[in-house]
């Protein structure tokens, strides 16, 4: 409680104003003000980091020196007026919470806009850009059937770089939604997006796990999508040579845990200095939408791990 003493002694002064007023009082001017008073300690309560919990710590101390100070023969009376005070107090957590689900809500919305959107993205580059590539190489076909066999070789050396360009945006359209995630699940685009990553970085990633139902859609979207960003952030900052990501379903949630042995970093000075660096808000964002967690370990010279807790319905 150290660190809301402050807090604790405001409670309680606002406690005992509220019992020592009359009954009429604390139903007048003078009870709405101390009403009021216990609202905006709350919403400082909340800047501050305390949770309903901690407020519920602080109201139960303030009551008991309350009771203390009453005496046995009107403890009954008190602790039905501390429950006023104390319901007051808890309505910012309550304005909190349901800000919290109206955005949560709204977050769910855009990534589901978003996702369809990165499947009609994929869609064209996949099938439009797919046919005018086959176009290009239909048209050097022709050109080579013209010219001599030196020239033909050159335009070789072209529908090979074709080929390439073909293959690379199959991989990215893929990657961007790839339909193996809607038709198998989970476990086989993760492996999907590990070899992608792999043949592009050199780094040798690793995804375990087995689980033989399907999860929800929601879900399987945002774990992909963590992954995703965080095998990028590996690929771009961590110098890594290795990458593994672990996937297990247990009781009512899901764990993913995606690690590397590369360069690490100070967790908590990272923190300080960039809040929403190394892709991480765009980690936190999708995992926000489905109600998951992210917990990063990391230290200098000793790689990083990002653990990754999301909620089941059973």
């Amino acid at each position: 409680m150290d660190r809301c003493a402050e807090i604790v002694a405001e409670y309680q002064a606002l406690l005992r104003g509220f019992l020592q007023a009359a009954p009429e009082s604390t139903a007048g001017r003078a009870g709405e003000e101390i009403l009021q008073g216990a609202y905006d300690l709350a919403r400082r309560a909340i800047d501050q980091g305390l949770g309903v919990v901690d407020l519920a710590a602080v109201h139960h101390r303030a009551l008991e020196e309350a009771l203390a100070d009453k005496g046995d023969g009107d403890g009954a009376a008190a602790i039905r007026s501390a429950g006023t005070l104390f319901i007051e107090s808890l309505s910012p957590f309550e304005m909190t919470h349901r800000a919290f689900c109206e955005s949560n809500a709204a977050l769910r919305s855009m990534n589901e806009r978003l996702e369809q959107e990165a499947k009609r993205i994929a869609h064209a580059l996949h099938a439009e850009a797919g046919q005018l590539i086959a176009y290009g190489q239909i048209a050097i076909n022709r050109l080579a059937a013209d010219l001599p066999q030196e020239e033909r070789a050159r335009l070789a050396e072209l529908r090979g770089a074709l080929d390439r360009v073909h293959d690379q945006l199959r991989q990215i359209s893929h990657e961007l939604r790839p339909t193996i995630l809607d038709e198998l699940g989970l476990l086989p685009a993760l492996r999907f997006l590990a070899e992608g990553t792999s043949e592009r970085s050199g780094i040798g990633v690793t995804v375990k796990g087995a689980f033989p139902t399907r999860l929800q859609p929601q879900v399987e979207t945002a774990i992909y999508r963590v992954a995703q960003e965080g095998l990028n952030n590996i690929v771009k900052h961590a110098h890594a040579r290795r990458a593994t990501i672990l996937v297990s379903r247990q009781p009512r949630k899901l764990e993913c845990f995606i690690t590397d042995d590369g360069l690490g970093f100070d967790t908590e000075r990272r923190a300080r200095e960039v809040k929403t660096g190394l892709g991480l808000l765009g980690i936190r964002e999708r995992l926000d939408a489905v109600g998951g967690r992210l917990r990063i370990v990391s230290a200098p010279g000793q790689g990083t791990t990002l653990e990754i807790t999301v909620p089941l319905e059973e």
